[in-house]
């Protein structure tokens, strides 16, 4: 080789290197992509890599343009975000390839992938039911009612195009307190019944019913009266004597019947129960209340039977309307013969009764006629003594023709009788008391703990007599009571023992 062919190839070399050093680049050189030969530039220029191709692919790779310089093929499409929404990412990717590097060529420089932001926007956010409030009160007091609960879309609140809560914000549901009450409203009337009187002036009634419908749950009862009643006559009676008929016995003693004999315990004699005495208005035949005969002139009753026939609540006056007594009575229905109407000319009621407490229910009347004599249908009842004592527990009679259960309409046609127990004193108004009743200590009672046997209306003003020594005694007038035989409700006497000194005022009688 010529020495100047050797100096231009030196040239060649070295500023070939100077002009290498002087580029820059962005990609570093792969260390197996240089020339291992100083003279290998210049041995390409001669034409020596086709000459000598595998040495100088050995030696001379660079100068024989033998290392590839790889570079980045195009970016793929954007994959899909992989969120919906809230910031989620996507990325692409190229390949380095085109060419790909080969014999030691420079590698792509950066990275194969890239990524980016993605639907950026929030994220619909679906609301969700809170808790259900607690059920509000009943909508009625009483009977059927409605509550509600509600609930508010609010775990969470609907947001960003979210959707709503699905379902009802409300439910109701069935509620009752308690019953509510219901008033009692009257029935039809019934129909009439038979007169009560086979002749005379009788009186014929009909009754109706709280039942349509019948109160409950503390519901008011029905106003007004459940029994009408009107006079009715069948046939003129015989004109009663208004004198006893003359006695074809002894005279009797006071509380001494010519029978003693109680029958069966319920339907009475007039002859058991000699001194007892039926009020009746002047009008008509029914009798409305009791008396006791204690003489030929004198009856006692109770003030509450008389106190419309006592105008301006005057202690003795003539009655008005006009009063009359029957004696010897037994069976209202039919005339025996010794029945005897007399009118009552006077009527003197105790000046301290009281309407509302029935204490002092007591009244005398006076017979316009007094009896001529006394017999075994009409004789009198002897008046206790201020020392008389009848202890509790003794069993005593009242009689009268009242009404024979708390629930019948009509009152006995026959007189009855009923043998009761005195009782403690104390342990009635204790009875009573919690009632709100009051019993004084002008009052006697009488009756069972279980009812069943008692004085009823219609009774009011008769006899309660006790015997003592075989004979009875006036302990009571029958006063008052709360219906008729209930269990823990006595029956309430005025006690006669307390009036023996006003009787004797009126009378003059002595006991």
């Amino acid at each position: 080789m010529k020495p100047s062919a050797n100096l231009a190839l030196v040239l060649t070399i070295f500023y070939g290197r100077l002009l290498q050093a002087a580029r820059p680049s962005a990609r570093q050189h792969n260390a197996s992509c240089e020339d291992s030969r100083y003279e290998c530039s210049g041995w390409a220029n001669r034409g020596a890599c086709a000459r000598n191709p595998s040495y100088m692919k050995t030696y001379c790779k660079k100068s024989c343009g033998l290392c590839r310089i790889a570079s980045w093929g195009s970016w793929t499409s954007w994959s899909v975000c992989s969120k919906t929404c809230g910031n989620g990412l996507k990325k692409r990717t190229r390949t380095c390839s085109m060419p790909a590097a080969q014999n030691g060529g420079l590698a792509c420089s950066g990275s194969s992938q890239q990524t980016a932001r993605c639907n950026t926007q929030r994220c619909p956010v679906d609301g969700n039911w809170g808790a259900w409030s607690g059920w509000s009160a009943c909508s009625r007091s009483c009977g059927r009612g409605l509550q509600k609960r509600t609930r508010t879309c609010s775990n969470p609140v609907p947001k960003g195009g979210g959707r709503s809560c699905s379902g009802p914000n409300q439910q109701m549901r069935s509620c009752k307190v308690r019953d509510c009450p219901v008033h009692g409203q009257w029935g039809a009337w019934g129909k009439w019944t038979g007169c009560s009187k086979s002749c005379g002036i009788g009186v014929s009634e009909r009754i109706r019913f709280c039942n349509k419908p019948a109160p409950k749950n503390n519901g008011r009862t029905c106003i007004g009266n459940s029994r009408e009643t009107k006079l009715c006559t069948k046939r003129t009676c015989p004109k009663a004597t208004t004198v006893a008929p003359p006695s074809t016995t002894r005279p009797l003693v006071c509380g001494r019947p010519k029978r003693s004999r109680i029958v069966g315990g319920e339907v009475a004699s007039n002859r058991d129960w000699p001194w007892q005495v039926g009020l009746q208005s002047e009008s008509d035949n029914f009798i409305f209340c009791g008396g006791s005969l204690i003489s030929r002139e004198w009856v006692v009753t109770a003030a509450h039977c008389v106190t419309r026939n006592i105008p301006n609540s005057q202690r003795c006056a003539r009655p008005s309307p006009g009063l009359r007594v029957i004696l010897g009575e037994f069976d209202v229905q039919n005339i025996e013969g010794h029945e005897v109407q007399i009118a009552i000319s006077e009527v003197c009621m105790h000046e301290s009764y009281h309407k509302v407490t029935y204490d002092n229910d007591i009244a005398l009347l006076r017979l316009s006629t007094p009896l001529p004599r006394f017999n075994e249908t009409m004789s009198p009842v002897c008046l206790p003594s201020s020392s008389s004592s009848f202890p509790v527990g003794k069993v005593c009679s009242v009689t009268g023709w009242g009404k024979t259960s708390q629930d019948d309409i009509r009152v006995s046609n026959k007189l009855r009788v009923a043998h009761v127990p005195i009782l403690d004193h104390a342990k009635c108004k204790e009875l009573y008391g919690s009632k709100g009743y009051v019993v004084t200590d002008h009052m006697i009672c009488a009756g069972y703990s279980e009812g069943k046997i008692d004085s009823c209306k219609g009774d009011s003003g008769g006899p309660f007599v006790c015997k003592e020594n075989g004979r009875y005694f006036l302990v009571g007038a029958t006063s008052w009571g709360v219906g008729c035989a209930q269990a823990g409700k006595p029956g309430v006497y005025t006690d006669i023992k307390d009036y023996l000194p006003w009787i004797q005022n009126i009378t003059s009688l002595v006991p």
